[in-house]
């Protein structure tokens, strides 16, 4: 069953048919579906703003690499394609299984809606998040060289 509740009125018919296809392509390795970001909270931008599922599946959907076999993923995107996101810009989604990557918290509460099946991850707490964040801020990376470049180059010719 295909639960969208609690998005927004514009988000529902979207989210519905794009859950319809994620299902259709990916049953028999499907376990949930969630949709979190403006399509959930509100707060969109129309024409810009994305609409974000996350897609659990089963380990066994992945290749050795972790990702889903091209074959799937094009008949995922060809039937995805058919759908109009207006008034959002496109539908995005990430696929993982159980076992989350390096790095990723689960979902955070209050800011995600379970759309079919279930979440087979715990869901982010704050110490987490807060790890998470600290991370995130130790691995900036500095501005690339080539950039340095060229902002210095700019801020000479400002000079002249």
């Amino acid at each position: 069953m295909i639960d969208v509740s609690n998005l927004t009125e514009e988000a529902k018919p979207i989210v519905k048919q794009a859950a319809e296809v994620y299902i259709k392509h990916t049953e028999k390795d499907f376990i949930g579906l969630i949709v979190h970001g403006s399509a959930m909270k509100g707060g969109f931008i129309s024409g810009s703003s994305d609409i974000d599922f996350q897609l659990y599946l089963k380990e066994s959907a992945f290749d050795e690499n972790g990702r889903l076999p091209l074959e799937l993923s094009l008949a995922i995107h060809r039937d995805l394609a058919k759908i109009n996101p207006y008034p959002f810009s496109y539908i995005q989604c990430r696929a993982l299984s159980s076992k989350l990557p390096d790095g990723y918290v689960g979902p955070i509460p209050g800011a995600y809606h379970l759309v079919a099946g279930r979440l087979p991850v715990n869901e982010a707490i704050n110490e987490q998040l807060k790890q998470s964040a600290i991370n995130a801020l130790r691995n900036l990376t500095s501005v690339p060289k080539y950039l340095k470049i060229f902002w210095i180059m700019g801020k000479n010719a400002y000079r002249e």
